[in-house]
């Protein structure tokens, strides 16, 4: 034998299909349909992993990525074929985090109950367990990027890219899209475009947080979050009086890398940015940090390179900010907060739901 098979067992009632794959020495049936419904009746393979030639200091490993096709949820399946004996195979499931391709990171987003793993002498096996749909979450929340625009720098040309959050109801009926001052589909999908990245599970309560997150407010009938103040006529727009800014002042603290970061804070407190693997997050964390932090940084390479890359979306000065009604002294507390810590502003978004659900008790 020269190759060990991939193989996925489904025992949800939700279909899923093979979408791609990531590593050396290793073939994916990319498309392949893994129904459910049959509970175990049914193996499909999805690929394979070369076995190593004995005696080589490192082995073959590889991720898969198998999506919900009704909420696009993704897991990532990896598998490490050992050079030495099958002793040392390893393999491991979870939702998917795009820049696990790292043989010491394997999969840094799990879900046990969900999702388990079985190996062999001939085969790696996901299975999807039944819990998946027999007890399923109230969301899936993808995190999703794509190149917004080239940034020039030094002679040099480079992608940035562009964050942003959509909420899918487990059954796919209802999206909540979080913009993050941007979109959540590119005008060319060809331009580095993935969705999701990565996927988090949620419950009611922390949709109602990420809501408060994004517009210091909550609103379940609003399935869109693409508010920004205008600023021809320096016109406020909602409770921050600059959008659905997630408590950001856009290139004062932060950019939409942040803002996913904090719609995303409200189901994990992973850094969702990094584990995206997006075009120039290390530089725009470097700036602001994971969530935000005031920071207008003078001239620099690095500064200059965000500032091409993320301008175009939302550009304004002190006195323009001043002009809104957004200023450290600002009459209203909540417009304060956007001078404030990420700690004081995620505290107060969840006094938000909190008071939210009181008045909601009958």
């Amino acid at each position: 034998m020269c190759a060990m098979t991939i193989r996925v067992i489904n025992n949800s009632n939700h279909d899923f299909q093979c979408i791609g794959s990531w590593g050396d020495s290793i073939s994916c049936n990319s498309g392949a349909l893994i129904p459910g419904g049959e509970k175990g009746k049914r193996i499909v393979e999805i690929g394979t992993i070369d076995l190593p030639k004995a005696g080589l200091r490192s082995g073959n490993w590889g991720w898969w990525y198998v999506q919900d096709v009704v909420n696009k949820a993704t897991i990532e399946f990896f598998a490490f074929a050992d050079p030495w004996s099958h002793n040392g195979d390893r393999v491991s499931a979870g939702l998917r985090a795009n820049n696990s391709h790292n043989i010491d990171r394997v999969t840094p987003n799990p879900l046990p109950g969900y999702f388990d793993t079985a190996k062999d002498n001939d085969s790696f096996t996901l299975i999807i367990q039944s819990q998946w749909t027999d007890n399923p979450p109230d969301y899936i929340f993808n995190f999703g990027h794509y190149g917004c625009k080239y940034a020039p720098v030094l002679d040099k040309w480079q992608w940035a890219a562009h964050a942003y959050v959509k909420v899918v109801s487990f059954d796919g009926s209802r999206t909540v899209n979080f913009d993050c001052y941007g979109g959540t589909y590119p005008d060319d999908p060809s331009n580095d475009w993935v969705y999701p990245s990565l996927s988090f599970t949620a419950t009611e309560d922390q949709l109602l947080l990420a809501r408060a997150i994004c517009s210091f407010e909550i609103d379940e009938s609003r399935t869109d979050y693409g508010r920004k103040p205008c600023v021809s006529t320096l016109t406020p727009s909602g409770k921050l009086r600059l959008g659905d800014c997630c408590g950001i002042i856009y290139l004062h603290s932060g950019v939409c890398h942040q803002m996913a970061n904090r719609i995303c804070a409200a189901v994990t407190n992973l850094d969702a940015g990094d584990m995206a693997d997006m075009a120039l997050y290390n530089d725009t964390k470097g700036l602001w940090g994971t969530y935000g932090k005031l920071n207008n940084p003078g001239p620099g390479v690095v500064w200059d390179r965000i500032f091409n890359a993320y301008s175009d979306q939302m550009t304004l000065t002190d006195k323009q900010l001043k002009a809104l009604g957004v200023c450290p002294d600002a009459k209203d507390e909540a417009v304060r907060l956007l001078y404030g810590s990420w700690e004081d502003y995620l505290r107060e978004c969840r006094n938000l739901v909190a008071q939210y659900k009181n008045k909601k008790k009958p």
